[in-house]
This record gives structure tokens, C-alpha cells and sequence, in this order.
């Protein structure tokens, strides 16, 4: 990946880390574990040094070669990124991530869970093995060189990758990947709802060179019967949570367009009319013992997003039997027109 924008630099030391790491870590473990299995009687001092000091030790530098290998991996000159609104499907939306970090790995901050848990893991087990050893399993001694060779070099391995794919560069803020999980969760909850006719995920793409970066993942709504005259669109703050809502009513021949807001810290929807740029609050057209929904009920706050928008429709556009029917299967207060 070489262009104006990202200049790919050879990592020697990191390779040259990577295969050190290899070749010497089993070596160590195998000659460490050899010598304490010959011992006659317990040795705390030998045990806390190469049991528990040494794969410390190794994990954080093996992690610091990795944060530093990952710093220096690119040379980044931003453009004037532009960004324009792309869909896709939420069975996508799911992939995207695993492809994208896997394309740009160079260019993102990329943290699991496994990153930290997995080094936790083996430096436990690289501490009670002499243990078990010594006090239960005696004739295990023979093989303990070899199983903490591979200790160690799974440690090394796992920390030097650790701190390369979590360790950020010049290039990560515009590459790495806004959350996307948050807005599939939204979205799956959001498509049980009555009277929607497709739900996808959306997102803001801007493309370089062949160079893409994503920003603000949202999910994009149409109803039944109004597909090509309104949409809702649902932002998410955090998981399983709605944090802001919009809902938009085209303009028509006859009438101007319309939006709704819906905000976690009002939890009212707001209605504009161009041109009022003030607006004012309506009540929640949906018949629940929820009074004043909050973030976390998703699929009320979609209900009453559906109804709103189909309840204008019916009171300023026209009639409709279709959407008669999706208010009432919303228990939502009917229309009189």
C-alpha cells in the first residue's frame, strides 16, 4: 500500500523480532526448565525468577517492539477527505470490520479483549507449572523444559501482535473504525418493529486514492408505503441504547418538509416545518405505560417514530388503508381526517 497519501515503511526490526522471538523463546524455556527440574528441593528464588519474572518480563518487551514497530509502519499525508453517505446491509455492516481492520492493518488501532486476557493467561500458567510439577506431577519433570518453551514463545507472540494491532500511528485517527457493533444492535432490535419495509446501516465514506475511511454509523429506516417519502434515522451511543433519532417527511407539491428530533437528554420528539427553525414538542402517538421512553427502549421509540411520521402523512397528504392498518397494529392514537 504505497501512495501520496500512505507510504508503507519495512519493518525490519519488527520481522527480525518476530523470528528472533521463534527461534530463541523455546531454546530459553527448554534450558530454564531443564535446570529446575533438576532440582532436589524447592527453590523460591529460581522459581520467581524464571517462573514469574521472566515471562513478565518478556511480555512487556515483546509488547513495547510491537507499539514500536506499529508507530513507525507508515508515513501518512492526509488529503481533504469527502465524505458521502453509503448503505449496506446489516449482514455486511457485521463483516465490514473483520475485512477492513484486516485490509488497513497498518493504519488502525485495532484493541481486543484477547490482546490483554490471553498474555494474563499464559503468564498464570507459566507460574503454576513448576508448581504442579514439583508437587503433583513429579513425572511430568522430564517434559517441563518443553512445555515452557512453548509457554514463552506463546507469550512473546501474543504480546508482540498485541501491541501491533492495538498501538495507534500518525494514520490511525482517520483509518480506524468507528464502532459499528452498537448501530448493528440498534438496527436488529429496531426491525421487529410493525411497518417497516427494509432497515440497513449507514455510514459516511470517504474514498482517496483507493483509500477508504468510514465515520458515524446510523441506521436508516423506510415504512411500508412510504419507502420513497420518509425516512428514520437512529443514531446509538452505546450498546443496546438509542442516543439520538431523526425523523424526516419529505416535501411535496403542497406541503413543505417536515422533521422530528428525538434526543436522549430531551426524550421528547420535536417537530420542525420548513421554514420554523424553533419547533415545538408533540406527544408520543403510541399507547404504552411508558410515559417518557429513554434510551433504552429502542423498539417504543421506533413505534413512535413510524406512527408519527405515518400520522402526518394521513393528515396532510392523504388517506391510505395501507397505513390505517400499520397504526393500528402499533396501538397508536388513530387520525381523524
Amino acid at each position: 500500500m504505497t501512495s501520496e497519501i500512505v507510504t508503507e515503511r519495512f519493518l525490519r526490526g519488527y520481522v527480525a523480532a518476530v523470528v528472533t522471538g521463534l527461534l530463541v523463546m523455546p531454546l530459553l524455556g527448554l534450558f530454564l526448565g531443564q535446570q529446575f527440574a533438576a532440582l532436589v528441593s524447592w527453590d523460591w528464588i529460581m522459581f520467581l525468577t524464571y517462573f514469574f519474572g521472566l515471562p513478565l518480563l518478556v511480555s512487556a518487551i515483546a509488547f513495547v517492539i510491537g507499539w514500536q514497530s506499529k508507530r513507525g509502519a507508515v508515513k501518512y499525508s492526509p488529503p481533504e477527505w469527502k465524505y458521502k453517505p453509503v448503505q449496506m446491509s446489516i449482514e455486511d455492516a457485521v463483516k465490514l470490520p473483520s475485512e477492513y481492520n484486516r485490509r488497513y492493518h497498518r493504519l488502525v488501532a485495532n484493541s481486543n479483549y484477547w490482546m490483554f486476557f490471553i498474555p494474563v493467561v499464559l503468564i498464570t500458567l507459566a507460574a503454576f507449572l513448576p508448581l504442579y510439577v514439583f508437587y503433583e506431577a513429579p513425572s511430568l519433570g522430564a517434559h517441563l523444559g518443553l512445555i515452557y518453551g512453548v509457554l514463552l514463545a506463546a507469550l512473546y507472540m501474543t504480546a508482540i501482535l498485541g501491541g501491533y494491532l492495538a498501538t495507534s500511528n500518525e494514520a490511525s485517527a482517520d483509518f480506524t473504525l468507528p464502532l459499528i457493533r452498537e448501530a448493528v444492535k440498534l438496527a436488529k432490535k429496531q426491525q421487529r418493529v410493525l411497518g417497516i419495509a427494509s432497515i440497513s446501516i449507514v455510514m459516511d465514506m470517504a474514498e482517496e486514492s483507493g483509500l477508504k475511511i468510514y465515520s458515524e454509523p446510523r441506521v436508516l429506516i423506510r415504512i411500508k408505503g412510504l419507502e420513497n417519502k420518509a425516512y428514520i434515522e437512529s443514531w446509538s451511543g452505546e450498546v443496546n441504547s438509542v442516543e439520538k433519532m431523526l425523523l424526516r417527511l419529505y416535501a411535496s407539491d403542497d406541503h413543505p418538509q417536515t422533521v422530528w428530533w428525538w434526543v436522549a437528554h430531551d426524550r421528547t420528539f420535536r417537530k420542525y416545518t420548513h421554514p420554523d427553525d424553533k419547533g415545538y414538542y408533540v406527544e408520543y402517538p403510541v399507547r404504552s405505560r411508558v410515559k417518557h421512553p429513554g434510551v433504552k427502549d429502542i423498539e417504543l421509540l421506533t413505534m413512535n417514530g413510524v406512527a408519527i411520521i405515518i400520522r402526518e402523512w394521513l393528515y396532510t397528504r392523504g388517506d391510505s388503508d395501507e397505513l390505517r392498518s400499520i397504526l393500528e397494529a402499533l396501538n397508536s392514537d388513530p387520525v381523524q381526517v
